[in-house]
């Protein structure tokens, strides 16, 4: 089978002229449908894997820790301080920090708040290198070295309009046996505000020196260590195996991916369902692919004809048009690579462009048309209570390739029925016919 022959005679069906000039429009229809198909799901998949992957780093490093271990039995400092060491000197551990977690009522004179509370180690901020990578300071500084001293998230600092320096009480509640609950009040100095960057993480985020949180919460379970380790994304059943011996079980091992197990569970359910729609729509641009090569197929009965009158195979015009196919392919999906993945490299710009033209233009324009009943208010594309404030972006090569093997495979099979034909046809019938 000559295959540059077939290739030759493919290139000749995306030449232009008076005679080609109806399938040439087709088939950069068809170019067209599947790049403009792609670009929407080229985009999907950078943003959403780097929305996930964004949100996971934040819980791991802030929240959830790698492998939490709690303990549901009095600890003294020292045997505390004993086990941070222990952990510490083992291979592929990071960084070990023991948390103290409870509740209490955040109150200013004017305004309450109920929030989260975490007792850390006054040098956590500068010691831990993943937890001061994803808490943003956004005035004052991570100062926990006084007593009294508090760090709260943004989204508290704005709900209970407080600043730096500014005196606050948090009221805490202990149950003791037999009795009913006895309230505390202690007063802080708010000595800086963060910002993960996700809502939901700094909705009622503050935290307070280790040592203060001891004296506030200790009921059992309200003590936990957050361990990093360097490879957080393999398996973890061997480290925690590791930890049991150290440790002589006296501890109880939960690693992040049961942890957050239903958070990773749901956002990636809707990343899958996304793309599964974006690809679905992918498929039904392919088909544009058949139908052109049919109605070229149709228009191109006389030359097969003369072709096979001379001798050509009919393989060899069935790899033809399977070519067509191929190379049709090929160009949406280049064009569609390449403007898929500049937009989403671009994504948070896009975004902003797309919220100042609905607050500077849409809004107002649509504000006259219904004669002032319309107030323009802040447009989010995305609401920042459940995504990411910035978009990060990660390029997986992995799950371009399969994009584009996907796209190419759909090419083929999409071609496989027009070439079939082509190789069927009788030059006798067709001369007859037009003869």
């Amino acid at each position: 089978m000559n295959i540059r022959a077939a290739l030759f005679l493919s290139l000749r069906n995306f030449q232009a002229g008076k005679k080609n000039s109806r399938h040439v429009s087709r088939l950069a229809n068809a170019v067209l449908g599947i790049a403009v198909s792609l670009i929407p799901l080229i985009i999907v998949i950078v943003v959403s894997g780097g929305m996930i992957e964004g949100i996971t780093s934040r819980y791991l490093e802030v929240a959830s820790y790698h492998i939490r271990l709690s303990s549901f039995r009095d600890i003294s400092e020292e045997e505390l301080n004993s086990i941070v060491h222990l952990l510490e000197n083992e291979n592929d551990v990071a960084a070990v920090v023991p948390i103290r977690q409870g509740l209490g009522l955040l109150n200013t004179p004017e305004k309450r708040l109920g929030v989260s509370v975490r007792g850390l180690g006054e040098t956590v901020y500068e010691r831990d290198a993943g937890f001061n990578k994803h808490i943003e300071i956004v005035s004052g500084d991570f100062d926990l070295s006084d007593p009294n001293s508090m760090v709260v998230s943004k989204t508290v600092a704005e709900s209970i309009d407080v600043s730096i320096g500014d005196t606050v009480k948090l009221v805490t509640a202990r149950r003791f046996p037999g009795r009913p609950l006895v309230l505390k009040t202690v007063n802080f100095i708010i000595k800086g505000v963060f910002s993960t960057g996700y809502q939901e993480l700094d909705a009622s985020l503050v935290y307070i020196p280790f040592e203060t949180a001891s004296t506030l919460f200790s009921e059992m379970g309200s003590l936990y260590l957050g361990v990093k380790v360097d490879h957080p994304f393999q398996d973890l059943s061997s480290t925690i195996d590791e930890f049991r011996e150290v440790l002589e079980g006296k501890w109880f091992f939960y690693p992040w991916y049961e942890v957050e197990r239903s958070m990773f569970a749901s956002l990636s359910t809707t990343r899958n369902l996304l793309i599964f729609i974006m690809a679905v729509i992918v498929c039904v641009a392919a088909v544009n692919i058949s139908s052109s090569l049919y109605m070229l197929v149709l228009e191109k009965h006389e030359e097969i004809a003369i072709l096979k009158g001379f001798g050509t195979g009919p393989r060899l015009i069935s790899l033809s048009f399977l070519l067509t196919g191929f190379i049709t392919g090929l160009a949406g999906v280049l064009f569609g690579v390449i403007f898929g993945l500049a937009i989403a490299v671009n994504i948070n710009s896009v975004i902003r462009f797309i919220e100042w033209v609905m607050e500077r233009v849409v809004q107002p324009i649509t504000a006259i048309l219904s004669h002032g009943t319309l107030i323009p208010s802040e447009f989010k594309v995305l609401n920042p209570a459940y995504y990411l404030e910035s978009i990060p972006i990660r390029i997986r090569l992995i799950d371009i390739c399969f994009v584009v093997v996907m796209v190419m495979v759909l090419s083929l099979v999409a071609s496989y029925l027009p070439s079939r034909k082509a190789a069927m046809l009788k030059p006798l019938e067709v001369l007859r016919k037009h003869g």
